[in-house]
Formats: structure tokens, sequence, C-alpha cells
């Protein structure tokens, strides 16, 4: 196997040493905030499922084949289109030419470039298809503030931004039209209130228009050209204002660039023709929430929507009609917290009303009139309907798209990416075959946040941990002898099976985040005596947590923040700001905190669990032995203690 070459996605890996397997990281996420993924990415990308996400300050563009439903040949090495060749475990590319948070990615219709923005106003169009991945243009201020949304044109010689302007300055603008090669601006679109656009479209054909949605007013902007300018006649009028309030969240143009669609905050879809921007239709409470985002199917045929209502909807443009209803958040709240979330409330587990169970079709077809006129609901309605939103907000579904071969996807809150399947004769039939007959959308996991500690498992060959800064810890599997990496799912903290103490057991996070601890992750390791394993993590809430691999229902409190874990056979020893703690099976044995002249950085335990090693912040070592200080009849066993020997 040929070493893989250093480039921007893993420019600290050195040639002596080639990665052979990797997993990126999933998309960032903030409440209430849409997530741009891009799945159209290109025609020389056209024939494979990719992803395109940001997470942070990256970018990630992550193949996805053999992780939702396709084949993989499982051969040592693949042929990436992005100018490199990759081995088979290597399934992303990281793009780190950001100095701020990026906010919004998307590919050009070629597939040879990406254009990204973050969260500075800054915008970058670069190289995809060569191994330099060069920077073509960088705009330093493209927006005031931050860039909500991109679109390309259908030459790929153009870029719509919108995003959030100055709020002093009045020639700041919220949306723009360049020449991508140039910068060189090419028309000046319509403005939105308070100088806020949350998103953009572009025909993707000729004639050429751009529709802008407003974060605050509710309009939809229409524009032709170029030179772009906005269109203002009678029934363009009229057809911007088709959303009832807030934001309009996510505006995309069908693939044959015969119709607009239109999602936002008053929970409704409106449909508009493409080249005249006539009003064609708008479905009402189409989600019992804010609806994020929307996406076309390849013919043009279906629209997926996804709300923070924890759902996804396939919409029958055809037809007018709902097809299909995904409860991703009840799937989730089912994995995570077990048959204890039927104990959460009938009325939450269905997700309001109108959403219809997972895999089951919507229980009404709205006809086309009917898509104009029906109501958005009573004051009673809305209220009874905010009622029942759950504090499980990792659930809420804050991106959709559909991938090569249709096959749609979403991405919630806590950064899992759901493929969605499509039952027989539901929808676009290539997706339908490629789930494989599943009912049940299958999550992609892993970590949103800096990985800040890791455990290998000593007994289970292969098998190691890893945890977050945000609190999250995921377990990880080796396979075809260290060429693949897959992640076995999150480590989820549940309720203890007994509490001597007779305490109410803290329990699962109902937030659905996945947060074992409620602080960053400093320290794992991994124990085993007497046939029986466990996973021990130190985390920024002064708290210790045991579990076995899968769930964590143990927690150890202590009375200073844990730096650092050292193990020996039996015996644990956990660093804190204050000084070190002794443990054996899941105990402490020692008095609390033993007190040190310095402060400690590092420990580690010998084998026989008779000295311990501390690393100081003075930059010395210090070598201790383990000593019974007292013996407790209750407890039936020593308590310990550490005597120095020596400093290095």
């Amino acid at each position: 196997m040929a070493p893989l070459d250093v480039d921007a996605s893993n420019p600290c890996v050195p040639p002596s040493h080639p990665l052979v397997a990797s997993v990126p990281p999933l998309p960032s996420a903030v409440r209430g905030e849409p997530i741009v993924i891009d799945a159209k990415c290109g025609r020389i990308n056209a024939d494979r499922p990719v992803l395109l996400y940001s997470n942070g300050r990256l970018v990630v563009v992550r193949e996805l084949e053999g992780d939702v439903g396709g084949s993989s040949d499982g051969s040592g090495e693949s042929k990436w289109k992005g100018g490199l060749s990759r081995p088979h475990g290597v399934k992303a590319f990281v793009y780190r030419g950001h100095m701020a948070q990026v906010t919004a990615a998307k590919f050009s219709p070629s597939g040879c470039y990406v254009a990204s923005a973050d969260a500075r106003g800054h915008l970058r169009v670069w190289s995809y298809d060569n191994p330099e991945h060069l920077c073509k243009l960088e705009l330093s201020s493209a927006m005031a503030g931050p860039v909500r949304d991109i679109g390309w044109d259908f030459e790929s010689r153009r870029l719509c931004v919108a995003g959030e302007g100055s709020k002093t300055d009045s020639s700041s603008e919220c949306a723009r039209v360049i020449q991508w090669d140039t910068g060189v601006t090419c028309g000046e679109l319509g403005q939105h209130t308070r100088n806020r656009a949350a998103s953009c479209a572009f025909k993707p054909s000729r004639p050429m228009r751009i529709a802008t949605g407003g974060g605050d007013d509710s309009r939809v902007l229409f524009n032709k050209g170029p030179p772009f300018v906005r269109v203002v006649d009678d029934k363009t009028m009229a057809s911007e204002k088709c959303h009832e309030r807030g934001a309009v969240n996510c505006l995309r143009y069908s693939p044959d660039g015969t119709k607009i669609a239109s999602v936002g905050t008053d929970r409704s879809v409106v449909f508009y023709e493409g080249k005249t921007l006539e009003l064609l239709g708008r479905m009402a409470d189409v989600h019992t929430n804010s609806i994020y985002r929307c996406d076309w199917s390849s013919d043009s045929k279906y629209l997926v929507t996804c709300s923070a209502d924890g759902s996804a909807k396939l919409i029958d443009m055809e037809a007018g009609s709902e097809l299909q209803s995904w409860d991703i958040l009840g799937e989730q709240r089912n994995r995570i917290l077990g048959a204890k979330a039927a104990a959460m409330g009938g009325a939450s587990s269905s997700l309001g009303d109108s959403a219809s169970s997972l895999g089951s079709p919507a229980p009404k077809k709205k006809s086309a009139t009917e898509l104009i006129t029906s109501p958005l609901g009573t004051t009673a309605d809305r209220q009874g309907r905010s009622a029942q939103l759950r504090p499980d907000v990792g659930g809420m579904v804050m991106g959709c798209a559909f991938l090569a071969g249709d096959l749609p996807v979403a991405v919630c809150l806590n950064g899992e990416i759901a493929a969605l399947p499509l039952p027989s004769g539901v929808g676009p039939s290539s997706s339908a075959s490629a789930s494989g007959g599943a009912t049940a959308p299958k999550f992609l996991t892993g970590h949103q946040f800096p990985v800040s500690a890791m455990a290998c498992d000593p007994v289970q060959p292969g098998r190691f941990y890893t945890g977050d800064t945000d609190g999250v810890m995921c377990a990880w599997e080796l396979g075809q002898g260290g060429r693949s990496l897959a992640a076995l799912g999150r480590i989820e903290r549940v309720a203890s099976e007994s509490n001597d103490s007779g305490e109410e057991s803290e329990g699962a996070d109902v937030s659905l985040m996945n947060r074992v601890h409620t602080g960053a992750i400093t320290s794992m390791t991994c124990i085993h005596n007497s046939g029986r394993g466990a996973v021990l993590s130190a985390g920024w809430d002064d708290a210790i947590r045991i579990g076995d691999g899968t769930k964590v229902r143990d927690k150890v409190e202590i009375e200073a923040q844990p730096n650092a874990i050292g193990r020996g056979t039996e015996l644990v020893a956990v660093v804190t700001v204050k000084g070190v703690i002794l443990m054996k099976d899941n105990t402490i044995v020692s008095d609390g905190i033993i007190d040190l002249p310095f402060q400690a950085l590092s420990v580690d335990v010998s084998a026989d669990d008779s000295t311990v090693v501390l690393g100081g912040e003075n930059c010395n070592i210090y070598v201790y032995s383990v000593h019974p200080r007292s013996f407790d009849a209750s407890a039936g066993q020593k308590e310990l203690t550490l005597k120095q020997e020596r400093v290095l």
C-alpha cells in the first residue's frame, strides 16, 4: 500500500506512518440555527453518496458509501475524485482553510470547486479536484456578519451569498451575487429588513433567477439578471408575502428549474413557479414546529423537509401531498432511553397530531386547493403544541438533503446523521432499493467536539473509547487488520440498577445530547479485575463516571476538578487540582483527596499497584509507594495513602 500524501486533511501525518483509517467529525449545530449540508456534490461526484458540511473551522467532505446502505468492495485503496488515492478506511477529506467557525459550504455544479464561508463573513472558493486544494478566491468581507447560505449558478461562474449585514452601515448588504473568479459584483439584489437574510437559491437554468429569504421579515425576494435586480410587479409582490411570520429558513430550486420551495418558522412549505415566480401552492402546518431545511430529489418530484419537532417528511410535489414521515426524535429517544421513553408522556411520543409514525404514510392527503387555503391554526392550537415540546433538544432535526441515488439523510442537533429509508413503492425508487428494505433510520455517530481523552481496552483487541470536550463518549473498533475503523456507538448514561444510598439515580441524559459528563472529559482508562471490565472517565463536572463500554451507570463525586487518571491492576489514581485520589472496585479508598506539595498534572500506577508516579507542574517526577493507613471493618478493606520515595 502506497503511503498517503500529506495534504490539507492530514498535515501532521508523516509519510513513514501512513494514515489507513479515519472517521471525520460530525456536523456542528447550534440550537435555532439551520445546518447547511450539501449532497449535490457536482458532476464528478455524481456516482457516489457524498455529504458536505462544516464542523467548527473545518469543512468536511464525507463519503457515505457503505454507511447508509450501499455496498463497499473493501479493496485496499479507492480513487477519490478529489485528486488523491486514499486507503479504503479513509472516507473523508477535511479542509482547514478558515480561521473562524464555518457556517456554509457548497459544491459547484461541476464538483471541481467548493465555496465556503464563516461567521466573520469571509468567503473562500477552493479547488477540490486536485491534491493541493488551492484557494482560488478569498473575500475577507463578503458579509459584515455571518454568512448563512451560498448558492452557485448552473455554469459554476457566479455565487450568491446570503447572511447578516451591518446594522449601522447603510451600504452593507445581506445578499450579494458575484463572479467567483474575480469577486466582482454582478448586480444589486433586493435587501431584507434589519439587513438579515437566511437563505438563497440560484435557478439552475436560463433565464437566471435568484431568490433570497429574510431572516426577520418573512419575505422571499426575487431577482432576475444578469446583471441582477429585484423583480417588482404586482404578481411577484404578492408571492413575496406567503410566509406569515419569522424567518424563511431555506429556499431551494428544483433540479429542473421549474419550481422553487421555501420553508420557515411558520411551519409552512410554499411553492413558486421557477421562472415567473408566481405562487403555486402553500402547505400549512406541515410540521408542529419551525421547519429548518428542505431539499429536492433529482427528478424534481419529491421534497424532503426537517423540523425542530424532531421529524422529517417527504412531500410528493405532483400530488401535492405528504407521503412519508420519519419520527427521528422518537427513534433516538427509544434507542437512548429504552423502555422509560414511554413514561415521558404519551402526547409527546407522537410529536404532535400531524407527525405520523415511522414507516407509515400520512393519514390524510391535501388537495392542491387545500394547499393554498389551509389555515395555520388558532392561538389555542399553537399553545397546545408548544406544551408538548420536550427538553430532548438533541433530537431536533436541523438539516436534510438527498444523497446521490435519492436517499434522504437528516442531521440532528446532537450531530448524528440519520439515513432515512423509504418503503418499496414510496418516493424515488432508487432510494428505496438502496435502503435495503430497512424501516428505521440508521444513525452515523461520532464526535462533534475535540477529542480530549482516549482509552484502549486491554482485553478486546482493537476496541477503544474516546471522550470529547462536550462530555460525550464513543466506542470504536478497528477491523480488517487495522485498515478500517467503525463507530460502535455513543456510550449512554443510564440510571444505576442499585443505589445503596437511597438517593434518586441521575439517570439518562434526557436532552438526547448523549452527554456522559456535564463538562469536558479530561482523561479515561480501562480496568479489568476478576473478569469484570470497566471504563472510567473523569470530567470537569467533578465526577468519575464508571461504565461497561456501552452504558455508564455509576458516578463517584469528588471535591475537586480532575486532570488525569492512571491505573495498575486494581488500583486507580485520579489527579485533581487539589491532590490525588485512590480508588479500588469503583470506590474511593483514600481518605478523600491526598494533599501534595506540588501541582500534579499526570499519573501512572505500577502493575502490582504498589507504586504511583506523578508528573508535576515544576517539571519533576515524583515516585510514591502505596501504604495502608487504617482498616475499615464496615467496608472490609484497607484505607490507602501515599508515601514519597524519591524525586526525579
